[in-house]
Formats: C-alpha cells, structure tokens, sequence
C-alpha cells in the first residue's frame, strides 16, 4: 500500500513538473513601450488570456518560453508588437480602445502561423476599421473623343471617327460606358463605315497611383459595319451587317490627380459577324474589322473626397 501511495506521488510530481515546464510567460518590453502604466499591465493581461484561448499554459513564473510585447502610441493610434518562438507580429489599432482585439488577433495568427490581411480575425476580435474600411468614391469622368480610323475588308475606308461616353475610375480599375462611336469615310469614295450603338467595357489601369498612366481595356458593344469595293471602274459591291461586336482598347491617360482628363487611345472592333453583299442575289461575305486612334478630353463634375465610414 505503501509503495503504492508513493508511486502516486511520484505521478503527481511528474504532471505537475511538466505542465510548469510547458508553461509560457509574457513580458513587456519597458524600454519601447510608452504606454501608461496601468494600461501596460492590462495590454499583459489581455495577451495572457489570448495565449490560453490558444490552449496554452500560461504562468507568471517558471516559464520555458517567453513572448515579448511592447505597444507604440502615436497620436490616437497605437502599433501593437508580439514577437515568440514563431517569429513576430506588428498591427496597428485605429485607437487605444481597439488595442483589445488587435493584440488577440496577432496573437491567435503568431501561434497558427497565418498570413494574409485578415490573419487571426474572427467574429469577436474584428475592429470598427475592419468591419468598415476607408473607401473612396470613384471619379465620374464625362468624355468626348475625336481621332481617325479606318474600316478594313473591301477598299480600305478611311476618316473621323468621333463619339462620347462616361468613365467610373477607381485608383486601378475602370468602367467605360459609350454611345453613338462614329468612324466613316468622308472622301468620294465612301468606302466604309463603322457605328456603335452601346459600348459596354472595363479598364486596367498599369500605374494606379500615378497622375499618368498606360492603361488597357475590353468592352462588348452593339454596331453596324458598312463597306464598298470597287470591281470595275464605277462599278462598287457594297457589303453590311449588324450584330456584337468585341473591342480591344489601349491608351495612355494624363491628369488622374485633377478633376478634368486627357488620353490618348487606340481602339479595335472586331465584328463578331460577317457584312454581306447587298442589292445582288449572289452569296458574298466579308470580314471587315475597324481600327481608330483618338484624343479625349474629360471633366469630373463632382469630385469627391476621401471619406470615413467609421467613428
């Protein structure tokens, strides 16, 4: 019975002697801290409680691992710092109140190992910031336009090409929404003839920060193409069609910081439909694209600011 009594013991000091060696400690790192004191011991306190939400063993004393915390205020502002055996982890609170849940997301992402904008998030630990992010509203930008182009297939048509529109610019991002772009030859020959009904399209911006920048685009649009060759000297087929249209698009747009635009830009239609011969019973198909290269000027009636949608 005796023996068994001590074995027991034994047991007991051995648990007890590993789950102290397992248990893990916080400092505070005085030296960088510059919080008051009182809320020093509280921002210990609430990793403390982070660390056993992560079934950890947390003492006071008696520790094998140590994670060092220090807070940086700065303004309303303050930057929380966690580092351990796993490495470190910095974030900034919005304001001394959020310092709560930024340390136990930093926390919580220091011991899975996550990465990534919202590492360590979780229904309970989000920020007013998180939850409702700095926005800015994009740039209404109403364009007109005026270059040349041309319509292949049949003999080449060549002349003005010309239309308006209206842009939605984010810093990387656009959209592009156009009426009524006219490209036609002007000349005697009258040889071809380009017209979109409804442009629909998207841009990407290369430089999104910058006052200038290259940019790309594709939209699908609605059109009518018309085209005439000459088979004999005054003798013309004439050739159209109707139908969607893709449209390839790049260009360079100047003045990003200011309310008013310019760009410069180089546009493909590629017909998604043939032009047919008309006023002749014969069977007679052309594939007739158009190209045109234009200068636009835009204005942003009402620009508007970066705003807030948190306290």
């Amino acid at each position: 019975m005796k023996k068994l009594m001590n074995a027991t013991v034994a047991l007991g000091l051995l648990l007890v002697s590993s789950s102290a060696a397992a248990a893990v400690c916080v400092e505070v790192d005085e030296e960088r801290d510059n919080l008051a004191p009182a809320e020093r011991q509280a921002t210990k306190t609430m990793v403390e409680q982070a660390l056993e939400g992560e079934d950890l063993n947390v003492a006071r004393d008696n520790c094998t691992t140590t994670y060092t915390i220090y807070s940086l205020r700065l303004g309303n502002s303050v930057t929380a710092n966690i580092s351990g055996p796993e490495g470190s982890r910095t974030q900034k609170a919005h304001s001394l109140e959020e310092l709560p849940e930024t340390y136990n997301q930093i926390t919580r992402a220091l011991i899975s190992g996550e990465e990534g904008q919202n590492a360590g998030v979780d229904r309970h630990n989000v920020t007013k910031k998180q939850s409702a992010p700095r926005r800015v509203l994009a740039d209404n930008i109403y364009y007109l336009r005026l270059g040349y182009g041309l319509v292949a297939g049949g003999d080449i048509g060549n002349g003005p090409a010309f239309g308006f529109g209206w842009r939605y610019e984010l810093d990387q991002f656009g959209i592009d929404i156009s009426g009524f772009n006219f490209m036609f030859d002007n000349t005697d020959a009258d040889d071809g003839l380009n017209w979109s009904l409804l442009r629909l399209g998207g841009l990407y911006f290369f430089d999104p920060v910058n006052n200038s920048t290259p940019y790309a685009g594709a939209a699908l649009s609605y059109g009518w193409t018309g085209l005439s060759e000459e088979v004999a000297t005054n003798d013309y087929n004439f050739y159209s069609g109707n139908g969607l249209q893709g449209e390839l698009t790049a260009g360079y747009e100047f003045l990003r910081a200011s309310t008013i635009r310019m760009f410069v830009e180089a546009n493909a239609v590629l017909p998604f439909y043939t032009v047919d011969r008309t006023f002749n019973d014969d069977e007679d198909s052309k594939y007739a694209p158009t190209f045109t290269v234009s200068i636009g000027l835009g204005y942003d009636p009402d620009p508007n600011p970066v705003i807030e949608v948190y306290d």
